[in-house]
């Protein structure tokens, strides 16, 4: 390439990517056509003279987001990086991304657990939206106010200057009788189907393990858990307990459980199901494989560990 033809091409480049001037605008300023101007810049790009890179937020990685995307019927995925606190970086992934499917007066659904709570208190504030927020699951408890559905709700709302409707119940009774009385109030009836036709939802993922919420805020005693896997429950979402294939699993639980049924999360628009840990990846894999959500965030570590087990199961 001569010194001129080079000349051309480092000044169209940079009239286009550098001062954001248009293909047309460009034409007019070198006297040249258009269709001229598209082909130099297609041969700076093949000669090096312009590099386009790609850097995804959040660290995010493409390439383990589109394996996901292969194995399961999802509408997004995003996988943060791993390391340091993958937590913080999901919890903002999954804000930023529920954020991006608000519109105005949209219904929004969220369950419980700290996950939630960490992106409720990270979602981007803008009051114009005037959003509605209802728990999928009662929102009271004995312990750990602050990530029960209804606190939640409020904060939620208070970003996206909406209104949020409180559920008073738990979001397990302490008995079946108690819980089909709790239903039958049209109050809590009403909320519940308003849950039922939310426009987005974001949902937390709960393993089997001892340090999950059910088990933390004292739901779930250690033989609760030691017989739910024995049932062959992985994980659950809204309290509902499921196993690997995603089947639902029933348990004395089941019929204590104040919220929204598994089938209903699967007939809502748009569920995000975010979590993290290699501990939850049976759990997360049991959702994916019961489709209960259909976007998921999660960090590299975890989805690695998803994918494993995936290909374990074939």
């Amino acid at each position: 390439m001569d010194q001129r033809a080079a000349h051309l091409l480092v000044t169209v480049a940079d009239l286009y990517y550098l001062q954001d001037r248009t293909q047309a605008e460009i034409a007019r300023a070198l006297r040249i056509s258009r269709p001229h101007v598209s082909r130099l810049l297609k041969r700076a790009r093949e000669t090096g003279i312009v590099t386009i890179s790609v850097r995804p937020p959040f660290g995010l990685s493409t390439e383990l987001a589109e394996e996901l995307g292969k194995l399961f019927p999802l509408r997004d995925v995003r996988v943060v990086s791993a390391g340091g606190a993958p937590l913080p970086r999901a919890a903002e992934a999954a804000a930023s991304y529920l954020a991006s499917r608000i519109q105005r007066e949209s219904v929004v659904g969220v369950s419980w657990g700290r996950t939630v709570r960490m992106i409720a208190d990270v979602v981007p504030s803008d009051p114009r939206r005037s959003v509605e927020v209802v728990p999928l699951v009662g929102g009271m408890g004995p312990v750990g106010d602050e990530i029960h559905a209804n606190e939640i709700a409020r904060r939620l709302a208070s970003r996206l200057g909406g209104k949020y409707y409180v559920l008073n119940a738990p979001a397990l009774a302490e008995r079946a009788n108690a819980r089909a009385m709790l239903v039958r109030d049209a109050t809590v009836r009403g909320i519940l189907e308003r849950a039922r036709k939310a426009d987005v939802a974001v949902v937390g993922i709960g393993g089997m393990v001892a340090s999950s919420t059910l088990v933390r805020v004292g739901y779930l005693k250690p033989d609760h858990l030691r017989r739910l896997r024995a049932s062959g429950a992985v994980g659950d979402i809204c309290s509902r307990f499921f196993g690997k294939d995603g089947a639902p699993c029933q348990s004395p639980l089941t019929d204590r459980v104040v919220g929204i049924e598994l089938n209903d999360l699967r007939q809502l628009p748009w569920v995000v199901g975010a979590a993290v840990g290699t501990e939850k990846a049976p759990a997360i894999l049991g959702a994916l494989c019961g489709g209960y959500i259909n976007v998921l965030v999660t960090d590299e570590t975890t989805a690695r560990a998803v994918l494993r087990l995936a290909r374990a199961q074939e």
